[in-house]
């Protein structure tokens, strides 16, 4: 047999291994985190090469685009103000966007009375007589302002931001006066990104540690204590009640706001291969946050999307979180406290805990 000495050099030899792993897994975590990614840097032009001006939806998230600029050409302006009311020559938000009375949020180029007014987020930046002849404004927005030039001169800046697009659009609709006007914005894909060498060899490293940290503790000072526990773990009455509960909770648990919504994602994931935010944010991926969203879309693809069959899903999470508080209380508070009473204790702690929220498909 092992001396005591020997076994405490043993002990504490596989604690600093298993503290050693702990702390590699937690500093790989926190560089996974603060690891570069490759940003992706989408360009829009308007109207495409060769074509007339078409307006167009451009649903941007965020809704302000990293820069834009736009290019108007005075005789576009010129023919918008032979008719009777003038027009805008480019507007980036619908005319009905905000509020009566206030200015736009996008960027608006107008003319009418032979005056030339560009607004940009909410602010006024240009107001004045069309010049006669040929000439060309230039709007220019990114994290510095927005800025005006007639021909390469400016006439106007304010330290505002980049103006909101939700369209690109112009009274000119497809007229020939129209060439010439053209728009270029870089969008904020900020979430479009793929990881660079250094972040894939932290996400290696950590899950290597983290294994091997949970394999090893295991071994060496878990295994034989859960396997004791579960030989040790007798089902009682206040088991029955809770898996009974539950099941009727299935069929009788109110529905939560966010249910249709997180069905209506995981659904539509089968025809575009990714969980998006259809309902706010137009079908925009929420990776890495919707691993629990993805479990939902296969559940559903197997057996459809009645919600008493996607209700299995957290169900089965809520059972097996019961489970997993019965081993503890049985592991950590040994015999004394797997008792009955303490059973029924842990059922009512769990019920009140549970029965609110906890048959709602929304992860949290």
């Amino acid at each position: 047999m092992l001396a005591a000495a020997d076994v405490q050099r043993s002990v504490t030899s596989r604690a600093g291994v298993l503290a050693g792993l702990a702390m590699l897994t937690l500093v790989a975590s926190v560089g996974v985190l603060l690891a570069p990614v490759i940003a992706q840097d989408p360009v829009v032009s308007w109207p495409p090469a060769g074509q007339p001006a078409h307006s167009t939806v451009l649903p941007l998230v965020p809704y302000r685009p990293l820069s834009l600029t736009a290019r108007i050409p005075c005789a576009a302006l010129s023919a918008l103000d032979r008719q009777p009311d003038g027009g805008d020559a480019l507007r980036t938000l619908p005319a009905t966007a905000g509020k009566p009375g206030q200015l736009s949020q996008g960027l608006v180029v107008a003319v009418r009375g032979d005056v030339v007014q560009v607004t940009a987020s909410g602010r006024t930046l240009l107001r004045e007589v069309l010049p006669a002849g040929g000439c060309t404004y230039q709007v220019l927005a990114d994290a510095g302002g927005v800025r005006i030039l007639r021909d390469g001169v400016p006439r106007g800046s304010a330290s505002v931001q980049v103006p909101e697009v939700s369209e690109l659009a112009t009274d000119l609709e497809s007229q020939p006066a129209a060439g010439g006007l053209a728009v270029s914005l870089h969008t904020d894909a900020r979430y479009e990104s793929t990881p660079t060498a250094l972040k894939v060899g932290l996400l290696v490293v950590c899950a290597a540690a983290l294994l091997m940290l949970l394999g090893l503790a295991w071994r060496w000072f878990g295994g034989q204590a859960i396997t004791a526990a579960t030989a040790r773990l007798r089902l009682r009455v206040a088991d029955a009640v809770l898996v009974a509960v539950s099941a009727v909770w299935v069929l009788l648990a109110p529905t939560n706001f966010d249910d249709s919504w997180y069905l209506l994602m995981a659904r539509g994931a089968n025809a575009t291969g990714s969980v998006g935010n259809a309902i706010y944010m137009f079908n925009v991926t929420e990776n890495p946050f919707v691993a629990s969203q993805y479990v939902l879309q296969l559940w559903g693809s197997l057996g459809g999307w009645g919600l008493v069959w996607m209700r299995l899903v957290p169900l089965a999470y809520g059972l097996l979180t019961w489970l997993l508080l019965r081993l503890f209380l049985v592991t950590g508070f040994g015999r004394e406290l797997g008792t009955s009473r303490a059973t029924w204790a842990l059922l009512l702690a769990y019920l009140l805990w549970w029965l609110p929220y906890g048959m709602t498909l929304r992860p949290e």
